[in-house]
């Protein structure tokens, strides 16, 4: 049963649409998002020790990933400067899904140029919102004026969410020159199908994260984020907004969201459907440059659509310069490499291109690697020795393994290519080949033959 509410003055989601109206700031529909993992994060260009540059937002360094082990929300890290003032991380409503990303734009009354103070993602199902979203923004594209009106809403479509109350998920560091926020998956990198969407804030001071989210009664039970705001933090201090409820911070809401949420909410990946939204989107706002490149994301992993729709876009794609620049905008950097070299060549085919496969063939059962991984995180996960690194690093397919073998969440798609990943770095750190341990069909088995070859027998 969803908890109820003591509402505090300006603090509840209809409070804050109420200020977004006062203020005329509205709603534009930018792009949207993928989710796999059922986790979406945002971060911000940061400073990148490492590279002694600003492009590190999607470059992870060796000394730390998208999550920390039994922490909510943050990842700190002095060598790729990731921390709470630039990057979060949080449930995507029910899970996995194609999720809209708006920009709340108001008008500046000295110049009339539309400005972008803060961002919106709305995490409600797929086909509950961002696809009647998205069918409306088509179709007001060819009776409306300006493509800006197209794809512009009042804060009253949110309205229907007023109740919602909301915790505070950090505040980003603003910059002098404003900066760009970037939206994915939480586990995506570069060089992966998965979308990264990223959008320009002109406003200079932090930005203040709000998640707007349904609460519950149980103590194990998280909050299920809905509406995720972020907007100028001075700004909400002059209207007076303030978040309500405390932000989670308990181990039993990290196992809720880390291990039970992402074993029950994958389904197919969704990345070919959400290039194609982005595609479109970007050709009814008649940008141009954008909407190709998202052809070119698409073409690369050999989605059929995007291959045939792309030759509409041969103004574009005949300057070899112009592809390998916007491979990198959608952050294919590896691609724009080999095209620049001539490795890759344009028009893509599935003989040159680095075409995603899902599935993945082992030779020992699934259901045996669960056994094992879950028996070593059971028994194993509270030392300290030469494998406590590698028990820290797999801090997600290790316990999921042991959920999965007990028999407490099913196992779905992307679970198990959470654990044959694991498996096989734990092979890896083993020095053991998995066609060595075929018939293996637990933990004690399998240190036996770590320990016999280690003998030489």
């Amino acid at each position: 049963m969803k908890k109820l509410f003591t509402k505090d003055k300006n603090s509840s989601f209809g409070d804050l649409l109420r200020l977004f109206k006062e203020d005329q700031i509205g709603l534009a529909l930018v792009g949207v998002v993928n989710i796999e993992s059922g986790m979406i994060s945002a971060r911000t260009e940061r400073f990148n020790q490492a590279t002694q540059d600003y492009t590190a937002a999607f470059r992870e360094c060796d000394n730390c990933s998208s999550e920390e082990e039994n922490r909510l929300f943050f990842v700190n890290c002095r060598k790729c400067g990731k921390s709470e003032d630039n990057y979060f991380w949080i449930p995507s409503g029910d899970g996995d899904g194609i999720y809209p990303v708006f920009e709340l734009n108001h008008v500046n009354e000295s110049n009339g140029e539309v400005e972008t103070f803060g961002f919106a993602v709305v995490l409600f199902p797929t086909e509950d919102f961002v696809e009647p979203i998205v069918e409306h923004v088509l179709k007001n594209a060819s009776e409306v004026e300006s493509s800006l009106m197209a794809v512009s809403f009042s804060p009253g479509l949110l309205d229907p969410q007023s109740a919602l109350e909301a915790f505070e998920v950090t505040s980003l560091k603003g910059s002098k020159d404003g900066q760009t926020v970037f939206f994915s998956d939480a586990m995506t990198t570069v060089d992966s199908n998965n979308v990264i969407f990223n959008m320009m804030l002109q406003n200079t001071d932090d930005i203040t994260v709000l998640a707007f989210s349904e609460f519950y009664q149980a103590v194990y039970q998280g909050p299920k984020p809905r509406i995720i705001i972020g907007y100028s933090t001075n700004w909400l201090k002059e209207k007076g907004f303030k978040a309500s409820k405390p932000r989670p911070s308990s181990q039993a809401v990290y196992d809720d969201w880390t291990i039970f949420g992402m074993a029950n909410c994958h389904m197919n990946p969704m990345c070919n459907e959400a290039i194609w939204l982005n595609f479109k989107i970007n050709e009814v706002m008649e940008k141009f440059n954008y909407a190709g490149s998202w052809l070119l994301q698409g073409a690369l992993y050999g989605d059929s659509d995007c291959l045939k729709e792309i030759d509409r876009y041969q103004e574009y794609t005949s300057d070899p310069e112009w592809v390998t620049t916007w491979l990198g905008q959608r952050m294919q950097f590896q691609a724009a490499i080999d095209h620049e070299d001539g490795r890759l060549t344009f028009p893509f085919s599935p003989s040159n291109s680095n075409a995603i496969k899902f599935d993945r063939k082992s030779t020992v059962p699934f259901e045996d690697k669960c056994t094992i991984l879950g028996q070593f995180w059971y028994e194993f996960r509270d030392e300290e020795g030469e494998m406590s690194d590698f028990i820290k690093s797999q801090d997600v397919g290790l316990p999921l393994a042991w959920f999965i073998s007990t028999g407490v969440v099913k196992s779905l798609e992307l679970g198990e290519e959470f654990i044959n990943e694991t498996f096989q770095a734990f092979l890896d750190v083993l020095q053991l080949e998995e066609s060595e341990i075929v018939g293996l069909n637990s933990l004690t088995a399998l240190l036996e033959k770590v320990e016999s070859k280690s003998q030489g027998d």
